[in-house]
Parts: C-alpha cells; structure tokens; sequence
C-alpha cells in the first residue's frame, strides 16, 4: 500500500531541491543593488536567515540567505488582472468582429478567425475577450483544515483589511491590479496595485494560510502590505487573520512573518514532491499546472474529503460533496502526474463515504456515464500503482456499480430491435435533471450513457483481477459499441453542412432550436454529453470528427471551447470551464492539434483568473465581475488534464504512446526544453523532452517494457523544414511530422536528431 497522507499531515520536511548553496546565488543582483535586505534575523531550522527582495520591478524575486550559506529563492509571477487599455492589446476585443453577432452565431467565429492560420497565437487567445474577474478573487488556507479563507480584490477577508493603515496615494491604484503567487505555483496569493501601467509606485499584499495551525475550521492567515516607491519601501505593516488588539493581540514581527512564510513553502513542496516533473519555456505554464493540486488540497476537508467549491461559496455545500465529477476529475489528474497517494486517498474517500453496497452514490441525480468512467480510472490506477489490494477491498461496490450499467442495458435489449432507442442505456446524463418536477423526462439514452458504460466495461476486463469477468464484460462492451456506433449513424442529419450529429437518437430539431423553443427540451446539457460521448476514445475517427465538426458549427463550442448550452445572449456566449476536457482529449487523439492548443490557450486565460489561477464553472465571452459562476473542482482538474496530454497520451486502446502531441511550436521556438519526467503509463514510467535550437532533438527513456509503437510529434514552424532525421545514430528516416516508431526495431533509449535544411 502507499504512504499514507494521514501519517504527513502535519510534518514538515525541505524539499532537497528547495535549497542550493550560496556560491549559486545571484551575485550579479547583490553587486547591481537590485537586493534590498527587508529583514534579518529570521530564525528558521535552527539557523538565522536574512530576506533579501528585489524591489525595481514588480516581480522581482524574493531571496532568503542563512547563516549557513544556505538559500531559497521563492519567484514571484504577475499577471496583468485589468482588462488591457484600448488599442495596447495584442488584438482588439471580439478580434473586432461585432460582439453579438459572435455571441448569437451558430459557428464557433473566435474559433474560426484565431485558427485560420494553424496555431493560434498565445496573446491573440488570451486578449481575444474580456478576461473573467471574481469578486472573491481567491483563496488560502492548509490541508488539514476543513475550511478555506477568501481573499476579495483589496486582499481583505471577512475578519481584516490588511491595507488599512497604509497610505493610499491615490485610488488609480485600483485600475492597474496585477495578480500572482509567491513560490511560482504555491497557494501564496499575492496582490498589486500600480500607480499606473508602467510606474515604479506599487501597493502589495502578500496572503497565506498559517501550515502550523491545527484548528479544524478557523482558517490562521499571515498577511504583508508594503508601498514601493521608485525601489524603496516607504511603508510596510504585518497582520494576522483579525486586527490587532491590544494588550492581548499585537501585530506580528516582520521575522515571524518570514520565518511562517518558509515553514508554507516547504510545507507545500512536500505535499507535491510526488507529482511527475515538468519544464516548459514559459514557467508560469508549469506553475499553473502544479498550482492545481494545491488548491485541490486546500478545498478537500483534510485534504481527502470531497468539496465542489470553497469557502461560503455555494458550491462548498454539503448537497455537492459526492459529485461524480469531483471524483473523477481528481483521480485522473492524479493520476496522470504520478499522485498515487492522493488518488489512493481520494478513491477510498469516495468508496467509504459516497458509495453504498448497493452502488448508489451519496448524491442527487447519479450520472450514468460517469459510472462508466469512474469504471475506467479504477482499471488505469490498477494498470499504473499494480495495487490490487484497494479493488479487492471495495470489489463489492465496484460489482455493484457494473450491476447497475448491466441492467440499465438488459432493459433496453426488451425493446423491440426497430425501436431507435433499442440496446441504449436510458438514464440521468446529467445530476440537476432529477431537479426538473418532470425528471422522469431526462432519463433517456444519451450517447454518452452507452459510450461510458462500454468504455468502463472493456478496460476492467483487461485486468487480471476481474479475469472471471473477461469475457462476458468484454462481449457487452463490443454489443454496446457496435449497437451505439449503428444508430448514431443512422440518425445522422447529412442534409445540413456539416453533417449535424444530435444528441439522441429521437429529437425534434437541433439542439439550439429546442432551447430555443421549447419549454422542456430533452437535448438541454448537451454539453455534457457531446464531450463524455468523445472522451473514451470509442467512436470511430469519423464519426468523432464528424462530431466535433457538427459541435462547432452548431452552437456547441464558444471560443474554441465546448460552451454551456443554454439559452443564447447577444452579450455573452458561455464557456464551460469543467466536463469539456473529453472533448479536448478527443481533439488530440484525432490529431486536431491547433485546436487542442487554442482550447489549452483559452481555458486557461478565460476559465480561470489572471495570475491566481482560480477555475469557475463557467465563464463567459463578456468577462466582467462577478459571483454567479463560482469556482469548482472539475474546471480547475481540467489543466493538469490538459498538460500531461499535451506532452504525453495513450491510446486507449491501442499499444501506442503519444508524445508532444500537443506542445505548441511557439515553444519549440523558443529554444528551450519542454519535458516531463516520471509520468507514469500503462507500460511504466516515461521521460520525454524535445528541444528545438540549431537541431531538433527529442530524448524517450522508459522505465518498463515500451509499447509497440511510439509516435513523437516534431511541429516546426512555417518556415522551416527537417532535411531528415535519425534515431539512436545509426538510422536515418525521412521527416514527418510525427515521426512513428516500432519499438521492436529502436532498441530503447530512443534519442531522436532532426537536420534542419
């Protein structure tokens, strides 16, 4: 069995790469006076350390020095958090096409314009809309709490305003916000104000949760606020999670404040010390993709306990814990990153408390396809951890749960075999349908019902566990495909350009058109069922692609990513933040490469805020401020998902392994590496790294027996080609953009060299 998370929850332990020796440290900074010493004296593991930040640019770093030589260096990203000023943006807004026709279109018409030209270009996505900007801003806190403390857009909470008492200037300092996290990636919010776009006066707080404290509700917090002026602090004051309070309760040391602030940072590196390594030209895109599974630990009670949002948000009640989404969203990530503690944990969580010998979830409306699904990560945690203790424990529950897709499709085999609906598992798609007076209504044989179930089926029978069960789940898995596959393309509309693909195989009319008119529409969340019925990789190319085509065309994508389809809006068109990373997978999976990086692009800068990087459920193309779409789980899930992906996919069926399928050429461009190491697979551990300089080069380690086959994506730019390239030195191949190899005749390692012409 794994280690258990319960027996680290309150130690503390460096992380070995944190801490490099002092002849290493930036001595250039210290001989140009770019360091300023803000503090010494902080007592820290037994040894005195003096901090050291640089204040001549707002992300400058921040630097600690020991006694002993010993340094920290906790880097601080910001990311511009106002709207750009008319005519500074990369583009215009809408890309100057009118806002509500883009808004009341059936195409997707960001989506066609940004990838007119191939790969979309990063700014171009990121300033194509105004950005998402909540009201409650973010977050902080620790694992072993059971609550979280938000942190508004002045840096206050509910109990301080850590600015009060500083000199306000002037209020522009509202309108040049820059938001960001202290240690790159950890939950150490830091907010700034400027003067203006470009001055050298700035206001700043700095926010975290206290990692020493055992309160199981009361969320300690540690609070900075400094204003710099011209590289200079002309006033700084420390406080705690309430306002002073003399005698009882003064205001704390700035050295208390530095020395807590080193305990959180450590504290937090060795919660992800176990996650896979990843290094890109663009570090903020690492750190956005490990921020994730911090967050995930602040929000789950004790780390393990399921939450859909936070805080006194609405989605941190109690009525949202089981979620199937949570659940799955959370063991994927996990474990594609190489988390199999988090995911162990997380799985024997949802088994204990959410899942009843019967398989009934602790939950309203229990979705079917995620059923299917949850089937599916159980058998890839299986494949990845060789843990078959955990399914042998809750091998009940998990029968239980087969049971309920096996009489699901039983019931349908009794209709008659002219009936559309025959051999279609007819249930909930979505949890809020049983919230409709008419529920009864929505049980009906959604795609991805079928689609799921088969999926969850085929890959439990792979294991030696369930080898009892081999042949009879593999026979229904092949019955439910074949039978799926059969009436979707039978109902099919071929008239309409492209090809229009409904959601069920009796509807009246298209999706938009039944939201549209009608009271009750039984094609309503259609977003769910479009991207889980390409998630599992089952359909066939064509009639994925055709899919993905008839989604775009028909209202079902907003800005290159799937939309919330509800009723439409001259002002806005919403983005649906969590659900769509199948219909990301499947982009990928078919080779739709440009559009699997505009939607990376696009979730990131418009699914989640600037620089805190905190997910809402769904956004929208007009931005603004506001609460009624919260932060959630799934949505924030959604990034690691998408970057492991990128760098490194399996065929789900199939004995082949994806690299860099989906790594932009903008950051092969670069010159600088993008690799990951450790991430695991079916066929064990594997490290990939491509780097493109005078030559491209790409290096494959694995840690297992390959698959057969091994496909790495070598994406150049326009203006470029490969004369040919040559594998392990002693073959020579001619260039392809995806360069497929048969592991049985490159011996491994793999190392690949491409010539440029």
């Amino acid at each position: 069995m794994f280690k258990s998370r319960l027996s680290r929850c309150f130690l503390l332990f460096a992380s070995a790469h944190a801490y490099i020796d002092r002849r290493n440290f930036n001595s250039t900074l210290f001989s140009n006076g770019t360091l300023t010493v803000v503090d010494t004296g902080i007592e820290y593991k037994g040894e005195s350390w003096t901090a050291y930040e640089d204040l001549t640019r707002i992300d400058g770093q921040l630097y600690f020095v020991s006694a002993s030589g010993l340094t920290r260096n906790l880097t601080r990203h910001l990311e511009q958090s106002y709207d750009p000023i008319p005519g500074t943006g990369s583009v215009q807004f809408f890309l100057g096409l009118n806002q509500s026709e883009v808004n009341l279109a059936l195409p997707d018409l960001l989506a066609d314009e940004l990838l007119k030209d191939g790969e979309p270009v990063e700014a171009h996505v990121r300033d194509a809309v105004p950005q998402v900007i909540f009201t409650y801003q973010s977050f902080v806190g620790n694992v072993q709490a059971n609550d979280t403390m938000f942190i508004d857009a002045y840096g206050s909470t509910n109990n301080v305003a850590p600015l009060h008492g500083m000199t306000i200037q002037s209020q522009s300092y509202w309108n040049y916000s820059y938001d960001g996290l202290v240690g790159g990636w950890q939950p150490i919010v830091r907010k700034l104000w400027r003067l203006s776009p470009d001055s050298d006066n700035w206001l700043e707080v700095i926010a975290f949760g206290d990692a020493d404290s055992v309160e199981p509700f009361i969320v300690k917090t540690w609070f900075r606020s400094t204003l710099v002026i011209d590289g200079k602090i002309q006033q700084q004051q420390f406080s705690r999670e309430y306002p002073a309070s003399l005698p009882a309760r003064p205001s704390p040391q700035s050295h208390d404040f530095y020395s807590a602030l080193l305990r959180s940072s450590d504290y937090w590196d060795n919660y992800l010390e176990d996650m896979s390594a990843l290094t890109l030209p663009d570090q903020s895109w690492a750190d956005f993709t490990k921020h994730t599974f911090a967050v995930e630990l602040l929000v789950r009670y004790g780390g393990k306990y399921p939450k859909y949002g936070f805080y006194d948000r609405n989605y941190a009640g109690s009525e949202y814990d089981g979620f199937q989404d949570i659940f799955t969203s959370s063991v994927m990530a996990n474990l594609l990153w190489g988390r199999f503690d988090q995911a162990q944990a997380v799985i024997e969580n949802y088994f204990d408390w959410f899942v009843s010998d019967t398989g009934d979830i602790n939950m309203r409306g229990p979705e079917i396809p995620q059923f299917g699904l949850s089937l599916s990560l159980l058998a890839v945690y299986s494949r990845y951890t060789g843990d078959a203790a955990l399914l042998s424990k809750y091998e009940a529950k998990i029968l239980a749960w087969v049971s309920i897709l096996e009489t699901l499709h039983d019931e349908s085999l009794t209709l008659s075999k002219m009936d559309p609906n025959y051999g279609l598992i007819a249930g909930w798609s979505e949890s809020d349908s049983c919230l409709s007076s008419n529920y009864t209504f929505y049980i009906a044989p959604y795609w991805n019902n079928n689609i799921n179930a088969a999926r969850g089926l085929k890959d439990l029978s792979t294991l030696s566990f369930f080898n009892s069960y081999t042949a009879e789940w593999s026979t229904r898995a092949s019955t439910m495909i074949n039978q799926t596959i059969s009436t979707l393309l039978s109902v099919v509309d071929y008239n309409m350009t492209p090809p229009y693909v409904p959601v069920l195989p009796i509807t009246n009319g298209t999706v938009r058109e039944c939201m549209q008119t009608q009271s009750e529409c039984q094609q309503m969340w259609s977003h769910r069922v479009y991207s889980e019925m390409l998630q599992p990789g089952i359909l066939p190319a064509n009639l994925a692609n055709m899919t993905i085509n008839s989604m775009r065309a028909n209202g079902i994508t907003s800005l290159g990513i799937v939309a919330n389809v509800g009723l439409i809006s001259p002002d806005s068109r919403d983005i649906l933040g969590f659900i769509s990373y199948g219909y990301a997978q499947a982009l990928l999976l078919l080779d739709r490469s440009d559009e699997f990086i505009f939607f990376m692009y696009a979730h990131r800068y418009h699914v989640h805020s600037r620089g805190q990087w905190i997910a809402t459920e769904v956004a929208g193309t007009a931005g603004g401020v506001g609460d009624e779409n919260p932060f959630c789980v799934p949505a924030a899930m959604t990034a690691p998902i998408l970057m492991r992906l990128a760098l490194v996919m399996e065929d789900p069926d199939e004995e082949i392994l994806y690299l860099g399928r989906g790594v932009p050429t903008a950051w092969l461009e670069t010159g600088k590496e993008v690799s990951t190491q450790q991430a695991p697979t079916r066929w064990g551990r594997v490290d990939f790294s491509i780097q493109m300089s005078e030559k491209l080069e790409a290096k494959i380690r694995f840690q297992g027996a390959p698959p057969l086959e091994v496909r790495v994506k070598m994406r150049l730019p326009r203006n470029q080609t490969l004369s040919f390239v040559t594998v392990n030195d002693n073959a020579t191949l001619p260039y392809a953009e995806e360069l497929v190899l048969d592991t049985r005749v490159f011996a491994e390692p793999i190392d690949i060299q491409g010539i440029f012409q």
